[in-house]
């Protein structure tokens, strides 16, 4: 993949989420609606594709990850030339202070909390991307993945 910029047409969404059933349904989503979505559930993932020379059009985050500090990948992305200039969402449950202060200190595009629906994540995506969504696939293509979700 290389260094090639992704196409307008096509925005690369990446989605570093360690809930996996709400990271399946995004990329699910977002690919079903002319998005290129890859899912992440580890740091190191996402830095192994950086290094690989691979660039998101967006990076949507939970910073509050069981194997490492989003807050810190966030950090080194916007300190970088290679990823400094990648739009940001944070998707998280945590609403204090410090995290608001911090998403604002960080550039954030958008911070959004949880619970959240996945329409409502996939909106912001198109606003931040400036890109409408196209139309989704059919229910029935989605439905191995819902009986996948909790509850």
């Amino acid at each position: 993949m290389g260094d090639d910029p992704v196409p307008l047409s096509t925005p690369r969404v990446w989605i570093l989420e360690p809930d996996s059933s709400f990271r399946d349904l995004l990329v699910q989503q977002l690919s079903s609606r002319g998005y290129e979505a890859r899912g992440f559930s580890m740091i190191s993932e996402v830095g192994a594709a950086i290094e690989s020379g691979e660039r998101p059009s967006l990076l949507v985050i939970e910073p509050v990850l069981p194997y490492g500090d989003g807050q810190e990948l966030i950090l080194g992305m916007k300190s970088d030339p290679r990823t400094e200039a990648v739009p940001i969402l944070l998707v998280t449950m945590d609403n204090t202070r410090d995290r608001r202060i911090a998403a604002i200190r960080m550039h954030i595009e958008e911070l959004v909390l949880k619970p959240v629906t996945v329409a409502e994540v996939c909106r912001k995506i198109a606003k931040i991307c400036g890109r409408p969504l196209a139309e989704a696939a059919e229910p029935a293509a989605l439905a191995h993945l819902v009986d996948r979700l909790p509850g």
